[in-house]
């Protein structure tokens, strides 16, 4: 279905950020009660998918990399064997976590 001009248009939450669906589909949503549209929806596909799960996996390990190193009161090498990492491994991933310069 195409947009429907003159409703709400919603989009996606994706890695701290509201989006449309990477193809710019939508469809129309009706309201039971009234039969009447009331809202634009992103049709999401697949790329979508992948894109929420992996952001979401980068988030959850992110937080999970913070917590280990505050437990190990930044001391990199020991919160490198803590998480079953090499010290180089984190260093990177904390890197592109944006953890540290």
């Amino acid at each position: 279905m195409a947009r429907i001009e003159g409703i709400k248009d919603y989009r996606c939450f994706i890695d701290g950020d509201w989006v449309a669906a990477d193809s710019g589909d939508v469809f129309g949503t009706t309201d039971p009660f009234t039969a009447r549209h009331w809202a634009n929806m992103p049709r999401c596909d697949a790329r979508d998918v992948d894109k929420a799960v992996a952001a979401a996996r980068a988030a959850f390990e992110a937080r999970h990399i913070r917590s280990v190193l505050a437990a190990h009161e930044g001391n990199v090498s020991r919160a490198a064997t803590g998480l079953g990492l090499s010290r180089s491994m984190l260093q990177k991933k904390m890197k592109e976590y944006g953890l540290r310069d």
